[in-house]
């Protein structure tokens, strides 16, 4: 019993090992594709869904090996229960942290901006309540960019504001406001301005 609940302990490490890289390297991929590009990757983020079930079973099965190895080894302990549990310490508090990052992520608007314009522009996004400055956009370059909608509190519980934009493009001498529908928390766009300084219609979600 001793030997195949040593066995179980040094399987366990490899495994919560690997779960931690893994998890840590998915969410990372699938940040980065919002960040860099705007892009909405779904296989990734159901990746990231089945490693957090797969990380919890783990972490169960890790305590009980660790609870049955220090109990049979309870006057011969070695290293190998406080190395699993540094391991097993590791891999709760990446699957926390991997799941709180997605839901940071998740509650952001990411935008991919061509300016397709001769001019040098900046844009603004506005709604009833709040104002973001998505800054300002070079003459036929693209830009990604990202802004958190405001969550407000009704009847205790916490949700953003959904609303259609204002979306003002202003250059030297001019400024142009156009309405675009809600984009919600999650989600990707991609937004043109022609050689007019007009925005095209309609929004692509990626």
């Amino acid at each position: 019993m001793g030997k195949e609940t040593s066995k179980s302990i040094k399987y366990s490490n490899y495994i919560n090992i690997f779960l931690i890289v893994f998890g840590w390297l998915i969410v990372f991929i699938w940040a980065w594709s919002r960040f860099l590009f705007a892009v909405e990757l779904t296989t990734p983020e159901l990746l990231i869904i089945l490693w957090s079930l797969v990380s919890w079973v783990s972490i169960a099965i890790s305590f009980i090996s660790l609870f049955f190895y220090s109990w049979v080894n309870m006057r011969n302990l070695d290293k190998k229960p406080l190395i699993n549990l540094i391991i097993l310490i590791g891999l709760y508090f990446s699957t926390t942290g991997v799941l709180s990052y997605q839901y940071h992520i998740n509650t952001k608007v990411f935008l991919k901006i061509h300016n397709n314009s001769e001019k040098d522009i900046s844009i603004t996004l506005k709604n009833s309540e709040e104002t973001w400055d998505l800054g300002n956009f070079k003459s036929q370059k693209t830009n990604i960019v990202n802004y958190s909608p405001k969550f407000t509190s009704h009847d205790g519980r916490h949700y953003p504001k959904f609303e259609d934009l204002k979306f003002i493009v202003s250059s030297t001498n001019k400024k142009d406001t156009f309405e675009i529908p809600v984009i919600y928390p999650g989600n990707c766009a991609e937004l043109s301005i022609d050689k007019e300084c007009k925005l095209k219609q309609p929004i692509t979600h990626k």
